[in-house]
């Protein structure tokens, strides 16, 4: 949680242990708004369209820095 908290800003690749409502997926590539004791508060894109997303940090398997082309 505090390498996450850190992270703010920074572009990663989440992903989850279900597929998350909205997404029909269960990874994204995002940006981390804010991070909370218990939520993540994320942004990323559907179609050049900006979505923002909320997630209990509980939800998440795997996170990591990721590159943005």
């Amino acid at each position: 949680l505090e390498q996450v908290q850190k992270s703010v800003g920074k572009y990663v690749f989440i992903e989850f242990t279900q597929p998350m409502k909205g997404l029909g997926d269960d990874e994204v590539y995002a940006t981390i708004d804010q991070v909370d004791d218990t939520k993540i508060q994320l942004t990323y894109l559907v179609k050049n369209i900006k979505k923002h997303l909320e997630v209990e940090y509980s939800q998440i398997k795997f996170i990591r820095l990721a590159v943005k082309f």
